[in-house]
């Protein structure tokens, strides 16, 4: 499909210089990143020599206005006609104003890929200015609930042939533990008392003493997104536990689809989606409600993945509905 809209995109970074290819945005938003009406942004002055981008940390954070180098954050190629500005991150309060005064005849669109519920600190004041033309979500539920419009989370698939997969767990995990903990904890619990080796990567504020297993890394520093794809080539089966009251597609069902593993998850939406097999989707509530004959069931797990998780549908989508 030929896009109607020349996008400008602006994404997060991995890292303060944008120099890692390993990181998520860099990964996810890999499909984007050749496509001749698409510029993606990771970082202000990402388009200039390292140099250039360290002297204007340097000039950040000495609390300066960062006004006067607005016009050199992104280098913008195309024309104000049919021009899409595509925010996947929120942009500062000032600088938004600056795009919506700068563009006036550009669309602005946001796509959360969190839950709104959340209330990051701008999405008010995005509002409350309309600063933004169109909202859209990753979460069936809340596109719903606040009259936003709903297409499921993005990401482009990466080629990890050749990663050693003698190394080897039956189920991993990665992920922040917010309020997911306990149920994290019961799970790997009732895994590895039955026998199934379990890698879990939780990343938490503070943990006691009695939420520590041998199998489970409260890692002192972030590993690479593409590390984590690893781990998950490396296991037969990915454990996905969902924030209380979501619904939309995460990156651990995309990364199962994309890369045949088994999933077990507490998302009982999935059992609605096209990609839904009980062969290799279990879907539950509690620890004890898990079914161990799933992971001993050797069915060659393939879902038959045609790149429906690209992030060129979602521009595609977007040009659909402006």
């Amino acid at each position: 499909m030929e896009l109607k809209h020349n996008y400008l995109v602006f994404c997060q970074q991995d890292d303060a210089y944008g120099l890692t290819k390993d990181g998520y945005n860099y990964i996810c938003w890999g499909d984007l990143l050749n496509q001749e009406k698409v510029r993606v942004a990771f970082r202000p002055f990402g388009h200039y020599p390292l140099y250039i981008q360290r002297l204007y940390h340097s000039y950040k954070d000495r609390h300066f206005p960062l006004k006067y180098l607005y016009p050199f954050f992104c280098k913008n190629p195309f024309p104000q006609k049919n021009l899409c500005i595509l925010l996947i991150r929120f942009p500062s309060l000032e600088y938004l104003r600056w795009l919506r005064k700068k563009y006036k005849n550009a669309k602005i669109v946001l796509f959360l890929r969190d839950l709104y519920e959340t209330k990051h600190p701008l999405i008010d004041y995005y509002k409350e200015e309309k600063l933004i033309d169109v909202w859209v979500t990753y979460d069936d539920n809340e596109a719903e609930k606040y009259n936003m419009f709903f297409h499921p989370e993005v990401e482009s698939k990466i080629d990890l042939t050749g990663v050693d997969t003698t190394i080897h767990q039956t189920v991993f995990f990665a992920g922040y533990a917010k309020d997911r903990l306990p149920l994290l904890l019961e799970t790997y619990d009732k895994l590895t008392s039955a026998g199934f080796s379990c890698k879990f990567y939780i990343v938490s504020d503070g943990h006691d003493k009695k939420d520590e297993r041998p199998g489970i890394v409260y890692p002192s520093s972030k590993i690479t997104y593409k590390q984590i794809l690893i781990n998950s080539i490396q296991s037969d089966c990915i454990l996905e536990i969902c924030q209380e009251g979501a619904v939309g597609n995460t990156a651990r069902f995309l990364e199962a689809v994309m890369y045949n593993k088994k999933l077990l998850t507490n998302n009982n939406s999935l059992i609605n989606d096209k990609f839904y097999n009980k062969d290799f989707i279990q879907v539950f509530n509690n620890a004890d409600e898990i079914n161990l004959d799933f992971f001993n069931n050797k069915t060659k797990v393939d879902y038959g993945y045609k790149d429906e998780f690209s992030p060129l549908h979602l521009l595609e989508y977007i040009d659909s509905i402006l």
